[in-house]
């Protein structure tokens, strides 16, 4: 699996404003050290947090399908079974019931591209809403296929036969992100609070001192008071 980041096209979740007020500076000579100081802060929060906190484009390149369903099972119309497509073959060999989804970078916000070259080069494109759906709700969010129906089983490219182009990430404003004109197809989560005050405990640190925490007191992990903003949400993958 590949994860290609395509563009960081989202605003920081901290504004360079907050950033001077929280170091009570405020002279215009350091915003460009300021501004870089809110990036590398929003970066050890999506490190820690599991989410990304400014809207991203990515590429996911797979070299194979996440599962195989067994031929037939899955389109048996069972009301025990229901018609969704994988139900009976979970059941029956006690898989989990992610196997046939795809993870996505969270908070996932959509699918913008899904593509697969099948073993003599030639490309397809995959439908939403025909050959697959998209779970937002869940975290992380998860692509998998529509309603009786499954993967392609034809033989795939040897690498990096399947990509999904896809968004991800969250707005420091979610009312004033929706209320632009046109607005946005798909609504975007706000980032907390929490983790925009632990951004700014971290960009106060460091425009103070010049260095990463404090090397008085050999501090060589972020200190407590911030991961523990960071993670008390934090998105943990199994």
């Amino acid at each position: 699996m590949h994860l290609k980041l395509v563009s960081d096209f989202g605003d920081e979740p901290v504004s360079l404003e907050e950033a001077k007020i929280q170091c009570r500076y405020t002279a215009d000579d350091q915003d460009t050290y300021i501004g870089g100081l809110i990036m590398a802060g929003r970066i050890i929060a999506e490190l820690y947090n599991g989410r990304q906190l400014t809207l991203k484009q990515w590429i996911l390149a797979l070299d194979h399908w996440p599962s195989t369903p067994v031929t037939g099972i899955s389109a048996i119309p069972n009301p025990y079974f229901g018609f969704w497509p994988s139900d009976a073959y979970r059941l029956l060999a006690g898989i989990r019931p992610e196997v046939s989804g795809i993870e996505l970078a969270a908070p996932l916000i959509s699918v913008d591209n899904f593509t697969w070259k099948d073993y003599n080069g030639n490309v397809n494109q995959l439908v939403n809403g025909t050959d697959y759906v998209v779970d937002t709700f869940k975290e992380p969010g998860i692509v998998c296929p529509a309603p009786n129906q499954n993967w392609p089983v034809t033989g795939l490219w040897p690498t990096s036969a399947i990509q999904i182009t896809f968004t991800s990430g969250m707005v420091p404003d979610a009312v004033g992100y929706m209320a632009q004109t046109p607005p946005p197809p798909n609504p975007v989560p706000e980032v907390g609070r929490h983790l925009k005050q632990a951004i700014l405990m971290l960009v106060a640190q460091w425009f103070e001192d010049r260095i990463p925490f404090d090397a008085i007191r050999n501090v060589a992990e972020v200190p407590f008071s911030v991961s523990a903003l960071l993670e008390s949400d934090k998105l943990w993958f199994t």
